[in-house]
């Protein structure tokens, strides 16, 4: 029989390639022992007993970031450190603030997040963070980092930094753990449905601005004016989606030949439409504007399929049309943004504060015990065509001309959906007929202070990767994270 040290320094070597530190030793046999104890109460032989307890360890530290890390790219945690600074806090630079105390543990290590989380924010951090978020943006979703996301994310990198830099994570430096932390964030963002519709249409439009601080009010509230970043020099300018679009036969009228079953019929050709130019534009969010590159392979060249997306695609939460182009656009590097403003610092936030409500900041959680709660959407982004407004069950083929067809679809029917009347049904109390797409999306402009209380499209929205908030109430095991942010 293996002893809990054994299973111990047998995962460390296999996930991590070193040996394990005195905290992490003694942490993780404490584990695997308090495991082993239970499946033998429940019934469980003590091979079964023993290799339950060992299963779960090696799942736990292989899921760790460190793990990850390895696993993805063969580089240690002796590797990444070196022999220099590690742990040293001196490096830690001046502007870093961390409000985590012992009445208030860190957030990262436990896998939760308290529902007042958005009152515990650094506008230094947040700052500091701007232009590495919008390098992850630009890479994964094409577009600039705006307010809602920043402090967002902004949290989750502050109790990512506090808690590599602590005994529990591993002790690194700062400029580490905030290596680390980036490296999550990465994660989280790449399994939302902005970066997955990025990686099938090719965009998702447009980012969302900063509020700076430009003064205040005789009443003492802040006053500010939005700003966006400009998009990053490395975000490509020029993507291509990998949704497909098929050629099926037609005739001398262009009209498509069936087979004896009415299907058409396919020649086998496919090609991936949905290509973009960013062009270069000052009055555009980012600095560029979005621009459809016709179908190269139609018979006529055809928008057809891009013009139905910019019209159609809405973000998350408030059904935001993210290709609206604002008047008044301001575009500024992250160094040039001014004084960063905080949702707690508007109107709405320090009323929402007082009164102890954060559902203006929580939109899509339900709050169980103080901390966020999220139910996983479980869609499969692959086969839904998600937040184009379509309904499970229904399809749209988009026809480029030429015999090639792209299908869309709102993904199968649930057990037990009730289609939703439409507008105008309702109005009128009839019931079934077509579905009814409006093409007229925008959305109407709305106070600085109303859009701090809006979500913007964001990862914590859709993701259901690793930090998506649990559904279920249990109490997390060690420094492990359960929960965290989604998309």
């Amino acid at each position: 029989m293996a002893t809990a040290s054994e299973a111990v320094d047998a995962a460390y070597q296999t996930y991590l390639n070193r040996t394990a530190g005195a905290t992490g030793k003694a942490y993780w046999t404490k584990t695997w022992e308090d495991d082993y104890q239970k499946a033998i109460a429940a019934g469980k032989t003590a091979a079964e007993a023993e290799a339950a307890a060992t299963a779960s360890i090696n799942k736990h530290i292989g899921e760790s970031t460190e793990g990850k890390v390895y696993a993805k790219t063969g580089i240690t945690k002796t590797a990444i450190e070196g022999t220099a600074g590690h742990g040293n806090i001196d490096e830690t630079p001046d502007w870093f603030e961390t409000n985590f105390t012992a009445d208030d543990p860190n957030e990262y290590a436990t896998g939760t997040r308290d529902e007042d989380w958005a009152t515990k924010l650094s506008t230094s951090n947040l700052q500091n963070y701007l232009d590495t978020l919008n390098y992850q943006y630009g890479q994964f979703q094409g577009n600039t980092v705006g307010q809602e996301v920043s402090e967002w994310w902004g949290y989750q990198k502050t109790m990512a930094i506090d808690h590599y830099m602590s005994d529990a994570g591993g002790n690194y430096s700062f400029a580490t753990a905030s290596s680390l932390a980036d490296h999550d964030i990465a994660q989280d963002i790449t399994q939302g449905s902005s970066h997955q519709n990025y990686k099938k249409f090719g965009t998702v439009g447009y980012g969302n601005p900063l509020e700076i601080i430009t003064s205040t009010d005789p009443s003492k509230d802040i006053l500010t004016e939005e700003k966006y970043l400009n998009l990053h020099h490395l975000t490509n300018l020029n993507p291509t989606g990998t949704k497909q679009a098929t050629q099926y036969q037609i005739d001398a009228d262009g009209e498509f030949v069936l087979d004896d079953d009415g299907n058409k019929i396919a020649t086998g050709n496919t090609a991936t439409p949905y290509s973009w130019s960013y062009v270069p534009d000052a009055t555009a969010p980012g600095g560029y504007r979005i621009t459809p590159t016709p179908f190269f392979n139609s018979v006529e060249d055809s928008t057809v399929g891009h013009d139905y997306h910019m019209a159609n695609y809405q973000l998350d939460h408030g059904g935001k049309n993210p290709f609206t182009i604002p008047s008044g656009v301001q575009n500024v590097n992250a160094n040039e943004v001014g004084t960063l403003a905080q949702w707690a610092q508007t109107p709405q936030g320090k009323a929402d504060i007082a009164a102890g409500n954060f559902i203006h900041k929580n939109k899509g959680f339900t709050v169980v015990d103080g901390k966020l709660m999220r139910t996983p959407s479980n869609v499969d982004h692959t086969t839904t065509d998600t937040n184009l407004g379509l309904a499970p069950g229904q399809n749209v083929d988009i026809d480029w001309g030429g015999g090639y067809v792209t299908g869309l679809s709102g993904g199968p029917v649930p057990a037990g959906y009730v289609p939703p009347v439409p507008e105008q049904q309702a109005m009128m109390g009839g019931g079934g007929g077509n579905t009814i797409i409006n093409l007229d999306t925008n959305q109407e402009s709305t106070t600085a202070a109303d859009k701090a209380t809006k979500n913007e499209d964001r990862i914590i929205a859709s993701g259901q990767g690793r930090h998506g908030f649990s559904t279920i109430k249990y109490q997390p095991t060690g420094n492990i994270r359960t929960l965290g942010i989604v998309s």
